[in-house]
């Protein structure tokens, strides 16, 4: 094949060369042997320099056409060789056909196949996902992020890891809304601080100071801002990222062995606008700090946070260690009302019944195994072997006391704008956001009961009645309009003192109209005495209760408790042992004392709102 160009005036010459050789080869026999292929310079036609396929006729003969004509058309081969490319061609596509394969030196390597004339033909495929190309892998969309080395195992840097519980990290500050990366997110190496014990938390006072909660030692404060005051008396505020540059300033005098102030659960604590507020769960003890460290357990609460605070499971298990899970073992939480402005402290908590002390053994996390028979499994969460010890408790931030004891006891704790939501078996519940139903919480209705005290200091008198006021409102859906329910009252009273104790008295309404009805009261039951109260200008009253206690230990040694109060703390049943309903009229004694008590109950309360305003009782003095 020649490529030269083609020039006109050759044209010309080869066909006046070609008429010559012809006649002359029609005299001699070795220029008619003579053809195209003997003479390589000439050239007749465009055609005759790459036009192989032309056929030899009478006028080929002559010299217009090639004889014999050959040429490659190709050349099959393999390379292997490195370049530098995104596209990541060990990961090319081919459909698993034969017209679309490509060379693999470890899936696909019959070079006959390959080579078949039939497929070269077909042409080329390429296939490939864009998504591999190294500029779109994660590495190279995330620009601090690290790859781990090659001879990383994530089973066995699992047991690699070195657990630092008392040192604690901190970012950088913002200092611009504009900034493409967010500095709370970098963490520099050398921001780290070593505490005294493991940090339960960290929280942001009003104040704009940092409040450190530890679990063993006291709490620490760290100004976040240092203020600065010019010449001119200007103050300026100067911030920075290193916060813990500055010594900690304690809340405390007290020593660190007496771990007073300290906290335990990451959940334990809140922040609100009228401080930090967390509980001890070690010590009993809840806390506050606004201006200054405040223990506002001390009102009210004391002795019974001491008592049913602290953890029971591991009165039994020392070595627990879900002390700080609510969801699968047990841990405090706490939460603000924003709305109400109440704040709820709630403990989840268990205790071994004490038929099963010494039987149980603990397996792992929330399971635990018979001592005789490891077979047989249990969790914290079975009634039959555990009984629960959790409770949920209210602080008025409006009157700085103490509101009331709640049945509801959560897994976890929400904040939201108004209220707040809790977690329940996997379910979730707003609080306080209806007027529709009082004392259902999770589907449950639970009743409704408050206590009050008479006391009369050292003169000992003798109780003869107890007059309260209560009213009772059911509301429409806007919370505002309101009907006051006629003669809607408890439906329990207990009346006890530190000896005597009237038994369950279930309340009636005074009959109307119907004199022979209500000489039919008091009438005594098995387990507890319908009384009749009356109503009178909103005011309730009662008198028909006696002693019931079966024996005093006056002539006996026998020793018995009025209550049985369950692990929690709050709920008390009365000991039926030392009840005596069936008592001869003779011995009902009235109840002579310097201090009693009374407690109110409602079972059922359904959508109607009870408040109880004023409560007296009617004394005679008893001097003796």
């Amino acid at each position: 094949m020649n490529t030269e160009r083609w020039e006109l005036e050759e044209f010309f010459t080869g066909i006046g060369d070609n008429i010559s050789n012809w006649v002359s080869g029609l005299f001699s026999s070795s220029i008619a042997q003579q053809n195209r292929e003997t003479i390589p310079d000439a050239a007749t036609l465009p055609s005759n320099l790459h036009n192989l396929d032309m056929n030899r006729s009478l006028v080929n003969s002559i010299g217009f056409g090639i004889r014999y004509g050959y040429i490659y058309l190709f050349s099959s081969g393999i390379k292997d060789f490195f370049v530098e490319s995104e596209f990541n061609t060990a990961h090319r596509d081919h459909d698993d056909r034969p017209e679309t394969r490509h060379y693999d030196h470890k899936e696909y390597t019959r070079l006959e196949d390959l080579f078949d004339i039939k497929i070269i033909t077909t042409g080329n495929y390429y296939k490939y996902d864009l998504t591999l190309n190294i500029s779109n892998f994660p590495t190279q969309k995330y620009t601090h992020s690290i790859l781990q080395a090659r001879y990383y195992n994530p089973v066995t840097a699992e047991d690699c890891e070195i657990y630092y519980p008392t040192k604690a990290i901190y970012s950088l500050p913002s200092t611009s809304s504009t900034q493409i990366k967010d500095p709370w997110k970098v963490f520099l190496t050398n921001n780290v601080y070593d505490f005294d014990s493991r940090v339960a938390n960290i929280k942001i006072n009003v104040d704009g100071t940092f409040l450190i909660l530890q679990e063993n030692h006291p709490p620490l404060r760290f100004l976040a801002q240092d203020t600065l005051q010019l010449d001119l008396g200007t103050k300026i505020s100067v911030g920075d990222a290193e916060v813990f540059d500055r010594a900690p300033q304690a809340l405390l005098a007290a020593d660190s062995g007496y771990e007073y102030g300290t906290c335990q659960s990451t959940f334990g604590s809140t922040s609100t606008p009228y401080g930090v507020f967390w509980m001890s769960s070690k010590q009993g003890k809840i806390f506050q700090y606004s201006e200054g460290l405040k223990e506002i357990s001390r009102t009210g609460m004391k002795w019974w946070l001491s008592r049913y605070m602290p953890f029971m499971i591991l009165e039994d298990f020392p070595d627990f260690p879900l002390t700080d899970n609510s969801v699968n073992g047990v841990g405090t939480s706490v939460i603000f009302d924003s709305t109400e402005e109440l704040v709820y402290f709630s403990k989840k908590d268990y205790m071994l019944r004490p038929e099963f002390k010494g039987q149980l053994v603990h397996v792992r996390d929330n399971q635990f195994a018979l001592a005789n028979n490891r077979l047989v499994t249990v969790t914290l969460q079975d009634p039959n072997y555990f009984a629960e010890a959790s409770w949920t408790l209210s602080y008025d931030l409006k009157t700085n006391s103490w509101v009331s004891l709640h049945d509801w006891h959560p897994n976890l704790l929400i904040p939201s704008q108004s209220h707040f939501f809790s977690i329940k078996d996997n379910k979730l519940w707003l609080h306080n956001d209806t007027c529709q139903s009082f004392n259902n919480f999770y589907g449950i209705d639970y009743p409704f009961e408050v206590e009050i005290l008479s006391n009369t200091g050292v003169t000992v008198t003798t109780l003869r009645s107890v007059e309260y006021q209560i009213e009772a409102y059911q509301y429409r859906e806007n919370c505002s309009d309101a009907h006051h329910v006629l003669d809607f009252n408890f439906d329990r009273a207990v009346v006890h003192n530190s000896e005597q104790v009237s038994g369950m008295l279930k309340l009636n309404l005074t009959p109307k109209n119907n004199s022979a009805a209500i000489l039919t009261y008091p009438r005594v039951n098995v387990a507890d005495i319908d009384i009749l109260y009356s109503k009178e200008e909103n005011k309730y009253r009662f008198n028909q209760f006696w002693d019931i206690t079966s024996d005093r230990g006056e002539f006996s040694t026998v020793r018995r408790t009025i209550w049985n109060t369950e692990p929690n703390g709050y709920i008390r049943n009365l000991n039926t042992v030392n009840l005596d309903y069936t008592k001869d009229p003779h011995q009902r004694k009235k109840f002579r004392h310097y201090h009693n008590h009374i407690m109110f109950r409602k079972n059922f309360s359904g959508n109607n709102h009870i408040l109880l305003n004023l409560a007296t009782v009617k004394v005679q003095y008893s001097p003796r």
